[in-house]
C-alpha cells in the first residue's frame, strides 16, 4: 500500500494542534482542515475516504463532506485554468484532414468536412453534414456498427413502401374495373401513377444503397482487408 506522503501528514498534524489549541472551530480550524482537503484531493485520495479521514479528526460528517467536495471542486478547477493556459493560443485543427481551421470555421476549408456544432444545427449545413455521413459511410471502410445504423435508418422503408404502392394501385385498379373512370378525376389518377413511380423509384435507391453496402463489408470480411 502506498504510504501517505509528508504533506498530508504535516496537514493532519497542524489541524489536530490548531483543534487542540481552539476552544471552538473556527476559523483557523477551518483553514487547516481545507488545506489537508486540498492535499489530500492532489494526492489523488477518493472523497469518500477523505471524508472517513476527517470524520477521524473530529469534522461532522456535513462539514467533512462540504470539505471534501470543496477540495475536488477547487482541484477541477485549477485543472482546467492550466489547461486552458497550456492551449491558450493553439491553431485548431480538422479532426478530419488535420488541416488549420479559423475561429469562425464551422466546415473545414480543406475538406470541407464538418468541426462545429453549428455546422449540425444550421438547415443548410445539416443536409450537408449528413449527405457526408453517408457518403462516407459508403466509400470508407465498412464497419459493421455503420452497416447496423443503415439498415436501422432505411430497413424499415423496405417494408413500408410495398404497402403503400400496394394500396396506390389496388385504387387505381379498382377505379377501373368498377367503372368509375368518369367520375374520378383523369388528374387524380396520373397523380396516383406518379406517386407510384416515385415510390418505385426510391424504394430501388434505398435497395442499392444497403445492397452496395453489406456486398462491400461482406468482401472486405472475407478478404480480411
Amino acid at each position: 500500500m502506498e504510504q501517505t506522503p509528508l504533506r498530508i501528514k504535516q496537514a493532519e498534524a497542524d489541524l489536530r494542534e490548531c483543534i487542540r489549541r481552539a476552544a471552538v472551530w473556527d476559523s483557523s480550524c477551518e483553514a487547516a482542515a481545507a488545506h489537508l482537503a486540498g492535499a489530500m484531493a492532489e494526492f489523488g485520495i477518493q472523497r469518500r475516504q477523505m471524508v472517513r479521514r476527517l470524520r477521524a479528526l473530529g469534522l461532522s460528517p456535513r462539514g467533512a463532506a462540504r470539505l471534501a467536495r470543496g477540495a475536488w471542486r477547487s482541484l477541477r478547477d485549477r485543472q482546467k485554468a492550466e489547461h486552458e493556459r497550456q492551449f491558450d493560443g493553439a491553431t485548431p485543427i480538422c479532426p478530419h484532414c488535420l488541416g488549420p481551421l479559423g475561429p469562425l470555421d464551422h466546415f473545414c476549408p480543406k475538406c470541407c468536412g464538418p468541426v462545429s456544432a453549428h455546422a449540425s444545427i444550421d438547415p443548410l449545413g445539416r443536409i450537408y453534414s449528413t449527405g457526408r455521413a453517408y457518403r462516407e459511410a459508403m466509400s470508407a471502410k465498412p464497419r459493421l456498427v455503420v452497416l447496423l445504423g443503415v439498415w436501422l435508418i432505411f430497413g424499415p422503408s423496405l417494408v413500408l413502401f410495398p404497402l403503400a404502392l400496394y394500396d396506390q394501385v389496388r385504387m387505381v385498379v379498382h377505379v377501373r374495373l368498377v367503372g368509375l373512370g368518369d367520375a374520378v378525376p383523369s388528374s387524380d389518377v396520373l397523380s396516383g401513377f406518379l406517386q407510384s413511380a416515385l415510390l418505385w423509384c426510391w424504394m430501388l435507391l434505398i435497395s442499392g444503397i444497403l445492397w452496395k453496402m453489406t456486398a462491400r463489408w461482406i468482401r472486405f470480411r472475407r478478404t480480411g482487408a
